[in-house]
C-alpha cells in the first residue's frame, strides 16, 4: 500500500499563526473606527450646540442694538421698545433654573429639544433707563441627554451689545 505524502497545505501552527494575525488586524481596525465615528459625534454635538447660542445672541443683537429706548433693566431681565411704531414693549429674561432659558415675551428662544441652557444673565451698564447704552449677555448652552461623553458638548456665550439710539 502506498501512503501518499504530500507537502501541499498547511500545518495547524501555521494556520493559527495567521488566524492571530488577521484577528489583530481586525481588532485595530475596529478600534480606528470607532474613534473616528465617536470624533463625528462630538463634533455634530459641538455644531449643534454653537449653532443654536449663536441664532440665540443673533436674535437679541438684532432686536436691542437699534431699540429706540429701554425701560427697564433688573433682574436678568431688558425691556425695551423694540421700534419706534410698535406700541407694546419686548422683553428678553432669563427664567427658569437649570435648565433656563432667554425668553422674549414668554416665548422661548431656544426652538431646539436638543439643546439645554445651564446659566444665564442678562445685565446693563447703568441702573437708570435713560443711560443704558450697553447690554451684557452671558449664558451656556449644552446638549440635552447626552448618554456618552463623546455627545457631550457645553459651550458659554458672553456678549456685549451696544445700544446705537443711546449712545450719549
Amino acid at each position: 500500500m502506498r501512503y501518499l505524502h504530500s507537502t501541499k497545505g498547511f500545518t495547524l501552527i501555521e494556520i493559527l499563526i495567521a488566524l492571530a494575525v488577521f484577528s489583530m488586524l481586525g481588532v485595530m481596525t475596529t478600534v480606528i473606527l470607532v474613534g473616528a465615528l465617536q470624533g463625528a459625534k462630538k463634533a455634530a454635538a459641538v455644531a449643534l450646540v454653537k449653532n443654536e447660542g449663536s441664532r440665540v445672541i443673533n436674535t437679541m443683537t438684532q432686536m436691542l442694538k437699534y431699540s429706540p429706548s429701554v425701560t427697564a433693566c433688573a433682574l436678568n431681565s431688558i425691556t425695551f421698545q423694540p421700534r419706534t411704531d410698535a406700541s407694546d414693549p419686548a422683553v428678553f429674561a432669563c427664567l427658569g433654573a437649570d435648565p433656563y432659558y432667554i425668553a422674549s415675551n414668554s416665548a422661548s428662544l431656544i426652538n431646539n429639544n436638543k439643546v439645554e441652557m445651564t446659566s444665564c444673565t442678562i445685565s446693563c451698564n447703568n441702573a437708570d433707563p435713560a443711560l443704558i447704552n450697553t447690554v451684557n449677555i452671558n449664558f451656556t448652552l449644552q446638549m440635552k441627554n447626552a448618554t456618552f461623553a463623546t455627545e457631550n458638548a457645553d459651550t458659554t456665550f458672553k456678549t456685549q451689545i451696544g445700544l446705537r439710539n443711546q449712545e450719549q
